[in-house]
């Protein structure tokens, strides 16, 4: 056989081949693989309906709890009074507007107190139906716990149609003293919410009950138990159409048998399988003209000398020796290609050279400078950092892609980010201290400098700069300035305060020695020691303060610091609320003494007091740390002058001291009880100075 007929049989077999083995792969591999893509998505689809009919859960449950924790819910429960309902209850806007069907009170006992139902569509009352009891029942008030389980929800089936129930114990706004009954609300899921929800996802969905023997389109008997227990199902209906089946699980879990479909577009795998065809069609042709047109000088002058010069190229690459030259003869375009290529592998080799020692270079650099070498793009975010990010607990792979404003304390965050605009508008700014938290939730302090980075076209695309840790430099400035203003206070104090006390001494002296009455004499003896001892207090306490910020700032457990603070006070007198166990406060060691001073304060002014109370409270800006008494409490006009020192009966320095303590790290003190019924102290705790840390 000719060479040329050899070549043509050759390519016409290779084009069979070729075309037998891309519909092998066309059909079981590819359309497979797309099928399993549209199973994934499908399922996903699913689990996007699931997480919005979750999230209809999570609002009921919202409303609910918020409603259990008013103290109007918890005082109405007790005595069912008709300003409640008139107050909430009367107006159907409010069922409207939390999208509520029913609400039920029960109290502690388990027993129905009070129910209200409504209609929006109809704008009507509602009657509550006996059943809604008989489940809420079973699952948020079961046998045995009349007073309920709290934070119980999900959803279940009212006369064949779902619900969504949500129930809360019934508590104070401060969580004090114990539940007084559970609150239930209840909100059907109804054909427009489903509508809604169909909106959202952009799917098409069906909500169902699953009547008992009743078949379910194609769905066996085995994968119905499946979807009854939580599993998703996945079935193709039709070539354009694939269905996604489940159940939704209800409360604590407890299949219903409320069922939920999906349907999806197959346009994917219908759009593959047309392509596919196409594909073929235009090989079957190509391979046509391939077998007509080309012919041996083609394999001769043009493929050979190119197949030559891949293998050239080939070996140089495995061989990884771009300094190799690749050899050819002819005096025609492959030669010219030839020594083309010759000189781009020159020029390649010469580049490689280069970039290996600029990438020393840098290396070395950014290695071994204790500095943090870094890169950003226009938006801040992080294109580059050094090794040196480790210290901090910060891998380099999780830091680039990141935000570098999101590492920056919220405090400093304004001046930073002014600073790096200047910079990139400008192309001036300056270096601008700012503080992170480390891994450890250490603090520091550091340092950045950065200038603009311009491509090719002197665009600016960036900025690059280094990070330098000065917290060792802060933390000696803010020492220095710290002792110097507490030798300046207690300079004053013994200058001002002690020299006065020295000077009644003297004036006692005096008179003594000029009286000869014995009482009178025994009166000036009995003043001379209240003197002296009041200058030992004053003593004494100068020296707690040298104390106050000489040890670093920690973190807190606060439970066991009030243990220890009350542990030389009656026991029976104070009481820790819930919550405080897993409290922790970054603040000078000496927070122990705060809390010492302020139970000691309690203690020796309040007179009639029997109980002291530690408790937490959320605020605007963070939380309060509450301690309060029942004594007589402190006067309005004094409730700013406790913390001035000087003031009170005693040394009036113990709330001052205390003041100082908590100011080390940004912390405050207020009084707000009311005179004659107990003294309130609220330590204000921003956000970044407290945690909540399991036990």
């Amino acid at each position: 056989m000719k060479i040329n007929n050899r070549i043509i049989v050759i390519l016409g077999v290779a084009a069979f081949s070729l075309l037998v083995a891309l519909t092998i792969i066309g059909h079981f591999f590819i359309l497979n693989t797309f099928a399993d893509i549209e199973q994934k998505q499908a399922t996903a689809d699913m689990q996007r309906v699931l997480t919005r009919l979750n999230d209809e859960v999570e609002n009921v449950a919202a409303t609910c709890r918020e409603w259990a924790q008013w103290d109007d819910t918890y005082v109405f429960v007790n005595d069912l009074n008709p300003a409640y309902v008139r107050a909430n209850l009367a107006e159907p806007t409010l069922f409207r507007n939390m999208k509520i069907n029913y609400i039920l009170f029960y109290n502690s006992s388990g027993k129905l107190v009070y129910s209200e139902g409504y209609n929006p569509e109809t704008g009507t009352s509602l009657q509550v139906p006996q059943e809604l009891d008989t489940i809420i029942r079973n699952s948020i008030i079961p046998d045995g716990m009349p007073g309920g389980i709290s934070g119980r929800r999900g959803y279940s089936l009212l006369n064949g149609d779902p619900v969504i129930l949500a129930g809360y114990h019934i508590t104070t706004s401060n969580q004090s003293g114990f539940p007084d009954g559970t609150l239930v609300m209840v909100r059907y899921l109804d054909a427009g919410q489903i509508n809604d929800i169909a909106q959202q996802t952009d799917l098409d969905i069906t909500i169902r009950q699953i009547l008992k023997n009743a078949a379910i389109g194609p769905i066996s008997d085995a994968d119905l138990k499946k979807i009854e227990g939580g599993s998703i199902l996945i079935i193709p209906v039709n070539d354009t159409v694939i269905e996604g089946v489940t159940t939704i699980t209800g409360i604590e879990n407890i299949p219903t048998k409320i069922l939920v479909t999906v349907e999806s577009s197959r346009y994917l795998y219908h759009q593959v399988q047309v392509s596919m065809m196409y594909i073929l069609g235009a090989i079957i042709i190509l391979a046509l003209i391939l077998i007509f047109v080309i012919r041996w000088p083609l394999r001769k002058y043009i493929v050979n000398p190119i197949l030559s010069l891949d293998k050239s190229m080939k070996d140089i690459g495995q061989s990884g020796n771009i300094s190799q030259h690749v050899t050819m003869q002819g005096d025609d375009e492959i030669l010219s290609l030839t020594d083309s290529l010759n000189r781009m592998l020159e020029e390649i080799d010469r580049a490689h050279q280069q970039i290996r020692e600029s990438e020393a270079k840098f290396r070395a650099l950014t290695e071994n400078t204790p500095d943090i070498v870094f890169s950003v793009d226009m938006n801040g975010v992080f294109t580059y950092i050094s090794p040196q990010a480790n210290v901090y607990g910060f891998p380099v792979g999780d830091v680039v892609g990141k935000p570098f404003f999101s590492f920056v304390f919220p405090e400093d965050l304004p001046r930073v980010q002014e600073n790096f605009k200047k910079i990139l508008e400008m192309d001036r700014g300056s270096s601008i201290p700012f503080r992170i938290h480390d891994t450890r939730q250490n603090i520091h302090w550091l340092e950045v400098n950065s200038t603009v980075i311009l491509d090719q076209s002197g665009n600016r695309i960036g900025l690059r700069g280094i990070i330098r840790d000065i917290t060792e430099r802060r933390n000696a400035m803010d020492a220095l300035a710290l002792a110097n203003k507490k030798l300046n206070l207690m300079y004053d104090i013994t200058r001002h305060d002690i020299l006065n006390k020295v000077t009644v001494l003297f004036g006692l002296v005096d008179m003594t020695n000029a009286s000869i009455s014995p009482e009178e004499r025994a009166q000036n003896l009995k003043e001379i020691r209240d003197a002296s001892q009041a200058i030992y207090r004053q003593i004494a306490l100068t020296r707690d303060y040298q104390e106050v910020g000489v040890k670093s700032p920690r973190w807190n457990p606060m439970k066991e610091v009030i243990d220890r603070a009350v542990s030389n006070f009656p026991s029976t007198l104070i009481h820790v609320a819930s919550g405080i166990e897993q409290l922790e406060i970054y603040a000078d060691p000496l927070i122990e003494k705060v809390i010492y001073n302020l139970v000691d304060n309690a203690i020796r002014y309040g007179q009639k007091i029997t109980t002291i109370s530690f408790s937490i409270q959320n605020s605007d800006d963070g939380l309060e740390l509450i301690c309060e008494d029942d004594g007589v409490g402190i006067d309005a006009g004094a409730k700013e002058k406790i913390f001035e020192r000087g003031f009170g009966n005693n040394t009036g320095l113990g709330l001052f001291l205390t003041r100082e303590i908590l100011i080390i790290t940004g912390l405050t003190i207020r009084e707000d009880g009311e005179p004659g019924k107990g003294a309130r102290f609220r330590i204000f705790l921003p956000e970044g100075t407290y945690r909540f840390v399991e036990k």
